[in-house]
């Protein structure tokens, strides 16, 4: 089930996907869900998807023709501000 969210994760990485739509997506309980995926992947499911963006944000930062804040609003953060946090955190 772990591999099967993290697929979904990816296909999915332009949403703004919460925990809550996990589990509706997975029929899970959000401590089950938790445990599931920190023991398979390392780390929280919230965690783990937000390393995808990021992931995702570098790739998109590398083209010249798409700006910072085009690539927050694509990424599906709530504000400019929100990706620059979360950005500079993880990197």
């Amino acid at each position: 089930m772990a591999e099967m969210m993290v697929a979904y994760m990816k296909n999915n990485i332009y949403e703004n996907l919460s925990l809550n739509d996990f589990c509706t997506k997975f029929y899970i309980g959000k401590s089950n869900l938790c445990k599931l995926f920190n023991e398979h992947v390392g780390k929280g499911p919230v965690e783990y998807y937000s390393s995808l963006k990021i992931n995702e944000a570098k790739k998109l930062l590398s083209d010249e023709n798409i700006t910072v804040s085009k690539i927050s609003d694509m990424l599906g953060y709530s504000s400019i501000h929100n990706f620059s946090r979360a950005f500079k955190k993880a990197v």
